[in-house]
Formats: C-alpha cells, sequence, structure tokens
C-alpha cells in the first residue's frame, strides 16, 4: 500500500510539472506572439523568422508529454527572445 502511495505520488509529481511547463509555454508565447505583432518594426527579418520558428517549436512540444524537450524550447525561445529584447 504504501509502495502503492509513493508511485501515485511520483507520478503526480510528474504530471504537476507538466502541466506547469506547458502553461509556462503559454504564457511565455503569448509574450513573444504580442511582442512581433506590435513592434515587428523593431526586429530584424532574421530575427522574426527565428522567432517564429522557435514559437513553432514549443506549440509542437507542449503537447507531448516530453517534459526535458519542452523545458528545452521554453528556454531557447527565453533565451533567444530575452537578448533580442535587451538590446
Amino acid at each position: 500500500m504504501v509502495k502503492e502511495a509513493e508511485e501515485s505520488a511520483e507520478a503526480d509529481k510528474t504530471k504537476r510539472e507538466l502541466v506547469e511547463s506547458q502553461t509556462m509555454a503559454d504564457i511565455l508565447l503569448k509574450k513573444v506572439k504580442k511582442e512581433l505583432d506590435e513592434h515587428k518594426d523593431k526586429f530584424s527579418d532574421e530575427q522574426v523568422e527565428n522567432l517564429e520558428q522557435l514559437c513553432s517549436d514549443l506549440e509542437s512540444k507542449k503537447t507531448t508529454s516530453d517534459i526535458e524537450s519542452l523545458k528545452s524550447s521554453i528556454q531557447a525561445l527565453e533565451s533567444t527572445f530575452g537578448g533580442m529584447t535587451a538590446r
């Protein structure tokens, strides 16, 4: 019974982590897309293309259960977008 509870707790933790990562992805995607829509002229064509590709990649990974891949895509978009807006 204890073993079942531990397994259930681990599954719950994994599920929570996935949902939190998916939520983070949604928030980041909305932020980046809004910024592109409102200030596209402040970015070069190459930067816009790069951000759109990273957004597309993140969108596709949101529907998977691969948490590490999702987190990696979030990190890539965050660092690229952050580097562009910090200038």
